[in-house]
């Protein structure tokens, strides 16, 4: 008996024309406003698009998953310089915040030996009038 059988159709994602979905309406509707801004003749390049991504798409469904995080991992990449050119990454997402700006903490905390956080309800099982 196999324990955790994974079905591969579940992982695919929705196909357009043999593409991806999400991609194809990123590829079509460039393509569509490059042709309305630009010019007409831009809309000469949508059934190339398609065609590469419907050939990327045919040698593996998720290339453009994997594409997807290799852009922003490379984004994510700040401190090549420092390392070597090594990308190193941090499990932490830190957000900048403006300098002197006031830390907002939820939920309880250690101060000085107290919990502290959200005041909590006097009696769990008694009504209040």
């Amino acid at each position: 008996m196999h324990k955790n059988v994974l079905f591969r159709g579940c992982t695919r994602p929705a196909m357009f024309m043999g593409v991806p979905y999400i991609p194809f309406f990123i590829g079509a509707g460039g393509s569509l406003l490059m042709g309305f801004y630009f010019g007409l003749q831009y809309l000469l390049l949508m059934p190339i698009v398609i065609y590469v991504m419907r050939q990327m798409a045919r040698r593996d469904e998720m290339i453009f998953r994997l594409l997807g995080l290799n852009l922003q991992f490379k984004l994510r990449a700040r401190n090549v310089k420092e390392h070597g050119g090594m990308w190193v990454f941090s499990p932490n997402a830190y957000r900048l915040s403006r300098p002197g700006a006031k830390r907002r903490l939820s939920g309880p905390f250690i101060i000085s030996g107290k919990m502290t956080g959200p005041a909590k309800a006097a009696g769990r099982g008694k009504a209040r009038a």
